[in-house]
């Protein structure tokens, strides 16, 4: 379901479902797989019909969009838009290194992030976010670059994760486009 006009890059709190038809072909499935074999379960557990929620604030000054999966035992990820290294245990990724931050889409030289984005996020900025394995914990090396807001596809406001992935086996690199339907509010 495309986005409720209440929705803006200001908060984008809510329940949403992964898109399949929408997004890259196979994308989730390949990223597992370059990711390693011990996710699989995970992989296993993932659907079209799991529900990922955001909590879009602001605490002391600091934007916050946390993660919440449904289908990894309601796991919250708090993630700060503050661009300062630090860590977390992904339920998808793994032990990760991460910042994240608002940014001007148009920052973002590579084609991936050229989406139509609509007003509000061209205005506010996209959430880019920078994810690196902790090769000490997880004994992985890789990089994903991603880019979150509300793009127009097909026509319908949606919320979209651009992503480039570099440094997962044979140091393959590969970019892919999430699309998110709107499931209702928190």
């Amino acid at each position: 379901m495309a986005l409720p006009a209440n929705i803006t890059a200001r908060d984008v709190s809510g329940k949403y479902s992964y898109n399949v038809p929408l997004s890259t072909p196979s994308a989730l499935e390949k990223l597992f797989s370059l990711v390693g074999p011990e996710l699989n379960p995970i992989k296993a557990k993932s659907s079209d019909s799991s529900v990922t929620t955001l909590k879009h604030y602001e605490e002391a000054g600091v934007e916050y969009l946390d993660v919440l999966y449904s289908n990894t035992d309601n796991k919250r990820c708090k993630r700060p838009l503050q661009w300062k290294e630090d860590t977390l245990d992904d339920p998808f990724l793994g032990p990760l290194i991460f910042k994240a931050r608002r940014i001007n889409p148009k920052e973002l030289k590579d084609s991936i992030f050229q989406k139509e984005w609509e007003e509000s996020t061209r205005e506010r900025g996209v959430v880019e976010a920078v994810y690196v394995s902790d090769t000490v914990k997880s004994g992985k090396n890789w990089t994903g670059h991603l880019a979150t807001g509300i793009a127009d596809i097909d026509g319908q406001r949606r919320l979209v994760r651009a992503c480039k992935f570099s440094g997962l086996k044979a140091l393959e690199t590969f970019d892919m486009t999430i699309v998110y339907d709107y499931v209702g509010p928190l």
